[in-house]
């Protein structure tokens, strides 16, 4: 499970890193038209509290995506192991069953031949 949470972190860093440079660029793409309609009239006080206001909104939108992503993350995590945990059972408990027979799951029983004496071998050109 030490392998899977190690690939998990590295997942949520790389994704964490992609949404801040996506929210870092949405916040740029944003304030390009205020800051024009700064330009044509519109008061700078005005402007920097739609600016404002829209960083917030896009904390939250993109926090919460990080925060759903982190929480499936380790839903992952924690499925793998449950996952880890029943295969150990389940093998465990399958060499039990071969150790009480001396045989696997899927091997046949061994055979002593066909009740007529045969082997079942194909037969020999001279007999």
């Amino acid at each position: 499970n030490d392998t899977v949470s190690r690939f998990n972190e590295y997942v949520q860093s790389s994704f964490r890193n992609g949404i801040a440079t996506v929210e870092k660029l949405h916040q740029s793409a944003v304030e390009i038209p205020i800051n024009m309609a700064t330009q044509v009239g519109l008061p700078r006080d005005k402007a920097n509290l739609i600016k404002d206001t829209h960083r917030r909104i896009l904390k939250d939108v993109y926090g919460t995506v990080c925060g759903a992503n982190e929480e499936i993350g380790a839903l992952v995590v924690q499925q793998v192991g449950e996952l880890r945990k029943l295969a150990a059972d389940l093998g465990a408990s399958r060499a039990g069953a071969v150790s009480k027979t001396g045989r696997g799951k899927n091997r046949p029983p061994a055979s002593k031949g066909p009740a007529s004496g045969k082997t079942g071998a194909p037969p020999t050109q001279g007999g």
